[in-house]
């Protein structure tokens, strides 16, 4: 890539050649070949700052031999200089992309350069770059969409171990209260059962609440009984939770207690009636 300066003498013999040159072919000639000698100057200075790492001084040279020399010698060099700076690890604005085509832009224009072997070495392994960039990438992918299912899949198992120990946690305290009911005592069952109702509110299990207290108060052996309060649990249940898997049964307890409740008002009735008639 580099080129020596050539020493004085040499200078001299270069100078007598272009002048013989100059006198077969004219000043056009003269101008091409001193272009091209400024152009090599140029790219031994543009190794210098590469040597300092001022790559961006050395991008500006070697673009500007390129544009001089497009297609002809030393624009091969400039390109394979293009391509190497821009491969360069301690170039913040390196670009293998960039890279790839100035070293493919060398093996088209420059087929019969001496830096068109190393460029197709260069291409090789840049592409070969390229393909692991994007095999990382879909990895990369990969890798996301499964972390992402992971913590699906995660959250999910929470919830649904959480939702068994809340479910395990109400059938344990549904136990605890039937507990009581077995033991007739009706006042603590009847207590508990309404603590559950305040605690679950208008969600399940608050309908199984609901229910309970509603036979509580229909229960035979309770010394409370008291079929019109039992009969506004069994309607609060009815209208609260209509997919609740009580409410067929507490609809047909409800009717039943109507009916007992409106024999009671008729039965009133008529003791009243027939304390009016002994008068």
């Amino acid at each position: 890539m580099g080129r020596k300066r050539t020493g004085p003498g040499k200078y001299f013999f270069l100078f007598l050649a272009l002048v013989i040159i100059s006198v077969g072919s004219g000043c056009t000639a003269v101008d091409g070949i001193l272009k091209k000698q400024e152009a090599g100057f140029e790219l031994e200075e543009g190794q210098r700052y590469l040597s300092s790492g001022n790559f961006d001084r050395f991008v500006e040279i070697n673009q500007k031999v390129l544009s001089d020399f497009p297609k002809t010698p030393p624009g091969d060099e400039a390109l394979f200089n293009l391509g190497m700076v821009f491969s360069h690890p301690d170039y913040l604005k390196r670009d293998y992309k960039i890279a790839l085509r100035f070293f493919k832009w060398l093996s088209i224009d420059f087929p019969q350069s001496p830096l068109e072997n190393k460029s197709r070495i260069w291409v090789s392994l840049l592409e070969s770059i390229e393909r692991c960039d994007k095999e990382l990438a879909l990895n990369q992918n990969r890798l996301r969409e499964t972390k992402l299912l992971w913590e699906t899949s995660r959250k999910k198992i929470e919830e649904m171990t959480a939702r068994q120990e809340e479910e395990k946690a109400i059938r344990d305290l549904f136990v605890q209260g039937k507990a009581l009911l077995t033991a007739g005592d009706f006042d603590a069952y009847a207590d508990y059962n309404q603590k559950l109702l305040t605690r679950f509110g208008s969600k399940a299990p608050a309908d199984e609440a609901l229910f309970n207290l509603g036979l509580t108060y229909s229960h035979n052996g309770n010394p409370k009984k008291d079929y019109g309060r039992a009969l506004g649990y069994f309607r609060r249940l009815i209208k609260d939770f209509p997919q609740s898997p009580h409410h067929e049964e507490a609809k047909i307890w409800a009717g039943i207690l109507d009916m007992i409740e409106q024999s009671k008002q008729v039965d009133i009735e008529l003791q009243k009636r027939k304390k009016d008639l002994k008068r």
